[in-house]
């Protein structure tokens, strides 16, 4: 975006920057900081007052003395089309959504056919209030009878009603039971200043009685035309000092808001962009040619960012399945775990009875059993016979280990497919931002970047002190992130014995080994993240980068290792999630 299409942002926040100081400055800014925050998901247009008074102004200056042939209302939609002339005004009132937009008008549409010469007479909008109002002129050559459309703009009763002359209603977009046939406006309450703003006097007597944390409560509550859309720019400073003093600074902000010019238009950066008719103070905002233009902007962004958050459900769901098999996969292995161990132990007992015929070399032998039965068992022919029964023991033990550890595994993976699905379906209800999928998914997919997936061969994650951890993605990977992604005093770690991906502590320093704590930390990840992660403790090897080659025409992932020192970690599940990256 350029310097050009801001409106007066920078300026803004420097002197309300400079007229504040201490303790308030920052908790001002701070205040500031969480109402100007870009939201992860972009939410369709907000209606207040203000912008509904200036929408009628510009509908009026472009709709006047147009034909309007026909309107169609589309419940299943929650949708209201206008045809204009050669082109129809299409409302979304879902009260989710919101977009007005400008389309080509089709010569015939299914709808509410218009009488002869129907034509747009003026559009106006209730004091004070979110209702706009065609007037239309029905009859020949001049206005015989005046019907009207209204189209209600307020967030919980979004509907569209067409009316004759007498109030009968013709058509409408959601039917109300309680009031049948006959249409009756609904009751005006306007605020303090809703036919002229507020002298200052009156406007510091309304604030300066409620404590600061109150104000914007007894803004929104009292005076005309202003809504949260606009009330903390208004107040600044006065939502957080009880000095009188800064009312007055609010009450010319609030002068400059609500008595400007409605013939511009900006797209504020709320919420992914709010269009409206004033620029803000301390609010970056884009200017537009005219609030139909900033409309159909912010339906760009809302549509954009709708894709983007359909690409983050999908990736949600995928996870979720990902954890769910993974789940499977150990709840395969409790099953067989205790039977391995006993067959393992078994066999490891029929060698050392048979010391006399097994003997080094063999690849297996069959064994009688104290039953009476012939037993197969497997050995290495590395070894010789008690060497073999050990390695049956060692095998025993780790089943024992898994059978103890895959339990509480599979509980954990449970828990986390019910975050993710819990996840998941706030954000498809639109009652959690984007940014909620973080701890799930990569950053590019959460915040619903419009990228191919990570380019980079490596996971990401922090460790208490602050320190990256990288995580090779695969056996590729691993030889890029070793080669390329690491600096030559790097950390680098891998699981002893066992296949597993490459681990790089960021480091950098040729003095000193990293603390303890972290060493551990990222060699918990090295753990995890190979195939010994079921077991109960695992030997990490730990070096600095510049120790690590990799052999010509060696196969991907395989490196030469020197200088290794070794950690004994337990490969927590818990420890990935307390490092993930955000």
């Amino acid at each position: 975006m350029s310097d050009g299409g801001r409106v007066g942002a920078r300026d803004a926040r420097d002197t309300r920057a400079r007229s504040l100081s201490g303790p308030l400055a920052r908790r001002s800014l701070t205040a500031i900081a969480s109402y100007l925050h870009h939201r992860s998901v972009s939410k369709p247009p907000t209606y207040d007052a203000l912008l509904v008074r200036a929408l009628a102004a510009e509908l009026t200056s472009r709709c006047s003395g147009r034909r309007v042939h026909w309107i169609r209302f589309e419940p299943e939609r929650r949708t209201v089309v206008v045809n204009v002339g050669r082109n129809a005004l299409r409302w979304d009132l879902d009260p989710r959504a919101g977009a007005l937009t400008v389309e080509p008008a089709r010569t015939r549409e299914a709808g509410v056919t218009m009488p002869r010469a129907a034509r747009i007479a003026g559009v106006s909008a209730l004091p004070d209030d979110r209702i706009l109002v065609f007037d239309l002129e029905v009859g020949g050559d001049g206005p015989l009878r005046g019907w009207q459309l209204w189209i209600e703009l307020l967030p919980n009763r979004r509907n569209a009603v067409l009316l004759a002359a007498d109030g009968r209603v013709i058509a409408e977009l959601a039917a109300r039971p309680d009031t049948g046939r006959m249409w009756e406006p609904p009751a005006a309450r306007p605020r303090d200043g809703w036919d002229r703003p507020l002298e200052r006097d009156a406007f510091v007597a309304l604030l300066a009685p409620a404590p600061p944390a109150a104000r914007e409560r007894a803004l929104l509550a009292g005076v005309a035309y202003t809504s949260p859309i606009n009330a903390l720019a208004i107040l600044g400073e006065a939502a957080d000092i009880a000095d009188p003093v800064v009312l007055e600074s609010a009450w010319q902000r609030y002068r400059s808001v609500v008595d400007a010019d409605l013939r511009q238009a900006v797209l504020l950066e709320i919420d992914g962009g709010q269009p409206y008719p004033v620029p803000l103070p301390g609010v970056d905002a884009t200017t537009m040619p005219d609030l139909l233009t900033a409309f159909a902007q912010s339906a760009a962004v809302v549509a954009s960012t709708t894709t983007d958050r359909d690409a983050v459900l999908r990736a949600l769901d995928r996870r979720a399945q990902h954890v769910e098999k993974q789940a499977q996969r150990m709840r395969a292995q409790l099953a067989g775990a205790r039977d391995e161990a006993d067959r393992a132990r078994h066999a490891g007992n029929l060698i050392l009875s048979h010391l006399r015929e097994v003997r080094r070399g063999m690849s297996e032998i069959v064994l009688a059993d104290w039953n009476g039965e012939d037993v197969r068992v497997v050995l290495d022919p590395q070894l010789d016979p008690a060497a073999n029964a050990n390695r049956m023991f060692d095998t025993a033990r780790k089943r024992e280990r898994a059978a103890e550890r895959l339990p509480r595994l599979i509980g954990e993976a449970e828990a986390k497919r019910s975050r993710l699905i819990d996840v998941r379906d706030r954000i498809a209800r639109d009652e959690a931002p984007l940014d909620a999928a973080l701890p799930f998914l990569p950053a590019a997919v959460a915040t619903g970047a419009r990228a191919a997936p990570l380019a980079l061969p490596y996971r990401r994650y922090r460790t208490s002190g602050g320190l990256e951890v990288r995580v090779g993605r695969g056996a590729r990977a691993n030889d890029e992130l070793t080669l390329r992604h690491a600096s030559p005093d790097d950390i680098w770690m891998h699981a002893q014995g066992v296949a597993g991906a490459h681990v790089v502590l960021r480091w950098g320093r040729r003095d000193e080994n990293p603390p303890a704590a972290e060493i551990v930390q990222a060699a918990a990840l090295a753990a995890l993240h190979s195939r010994a992660r079921t077991s109960g403790t695992v030997a990490v090897d730990w070096t600095r980068r510049k120790y690590v080659r990799k052999p010509r025409r060696a196969p991907p992932g395989q490196v030469m290792v020197e200088r290794t020192r070794t950690v004994f970690v337990e490969p927590d599940p818990q420890v990935e999630e307390r490092m993930q990256w955000n």
